[in-house]
């Protein structure tokens, strides 16, 4: 049984670490994925929305290959939430029934459907405010990975 590892806080205030030989866990793929659409988008729309989100998560370095079927999914709820914005404009928000009584159009139900998946999907990519603010704190201030201990070491 070997001796524990010194933390790398104390390397760094002693001047004994060596950053070169430390790994970056911030770093999880080491390429950019490529711009592939999903077989299951068709339409022109949905894959201009693909490609328009896809340059935007590959910019902010948030995407890797893995994402691109949920990227794919969320693109094609957006697109459904376009169609039915389109569909509830013409039929309006309220319909009659057999009875004559008026009631809700169950496509603003379906719509409201589409709207929690987009979010769901979009906080998975940190698209959200409140996830945006948790992906900086992380880069700031590190992921947890590390073996020093957080700020006061193993005190």
């Amino acid at each position: 049984m070997g001796r524990t590892p010194k933390p790398s806080a104390i390397k760094k205030a002693q001047g004994t670490s060596r950053p070169e030989r430390e790994k970056d866990y911030r770093t999880v793929w080491t390429s950019k994925p490529k711009l592939k659409y999903p077989l299951f988008i068709k339409s022109a729309r949905a894959k201009k929305l693909y490609k328009d989100h896809f340059n935007t998560l590959n910019d902010w370095e948030l995407l890797s290959d893995a994402d691109l079927y949920n990227l794919g999914m969320m693109v094609k709820y957006m697109e459904r939430f376009e169609q039915l914005d389109k569909l509830i404009i013409k039929q309006g928000f309220t319909v009659f029934d057999d009875k004559g009584i008026e009631r809700l159009n169950p496509l603003v139900r379906e719509q409201k459907n589409c709207v929690s998946t987009i979010l769901e999907l979009s906080k998975s990519f940190g698209m959200t405010p409140v996830d945006r603010e948790r992906l900086k704190l992380s880069v700031m201030f590190g992921d947890g990975a590390t073996d020093d201990g957080g700020e006061f070491g193993d005190i």
